[in-house]
């Protein structure tokens, strides 16, 4: 009789455990509130911290005009806010789609204008935005549905390099990432 129940206790307990999936744990939803903007300057790791007074990310992105801004203006940004240095990539005339953004000739996109604000220990800045090349790859753009659902999502890589305009100082900003929550609807 014991054997019995220690079988049936057995058995219950394998078919319980084989009916858990893997990805049980994971949401079906994006992480909203998970955003980031990463990326290296000729080669080092660009931080972005943020403290009382500063955040070390940002981004927007305008489906309609508004405040001055055309249709489709975003802009993101990563600041190292210690020395208030940062990379900033705004596009204009963005259709809010995936896929690949050469910076030169954008698909889907009128135009798109990356920089880098260095500032010296002298708290003086340059700012580096004659554009010699560059790329995105937006992974995923989802707009928020209306005003009382969640944040949408935009996601993807990007890497592109600026010089200053006589072309002393060129900057090389690459391995970047980001992943910001959309808060606008369209």
């Amino acid at each position: 009789m014991k054997n019995i129940l220690k079988i049936t206790l057995l058995t219950i307990s394998i078919l319980t455990l084989s009916q858990c999936k893997d990805d049980d744990d994971k949401p079906e939803k994006p992480n909203y509130g998970a955003e980031y903007f990463k990326c290296k300057v000729n080669g080092l790791e660009f931080q972005t911290p943020s403290d009382f007074s500063c955040d070390g990310k940002y981004f927007n992105y305008y489906p309609e005009a508004y405040g001055g801004n055309e249709a489709g203006y975003m802009v993101m940004s990563g600041t190292n806010c210690p020395t208030y240095t940062y990379v900033t990539i705004r596009i204009y005339g963005l259709l809010p789609t995936t896929g690949h953004l050469d910076f030169l000739t954008p698909a889907f996109a009128d135009s798109i204008s990356p920089f880098y604000n260095y500032t010296a220990a002298d708290s003086t800045s340059t700012i580096y935005e004659q554009l010699i090349d560059g790329e995105m790859n937006i992974e995923q753009f989802i707009p928020r549905a209306d005003g009382s659902s969640p944040y949408g999502t935009i996601k993807g890589t990007f890497h592109f390099t600026v010089t200053d305009t006589n072309a002393l100082d060129t900057f090389r900003i690459t391995d970047g990432s980001f992943r910001f929550d959309v808060p606008q609807i369209f």
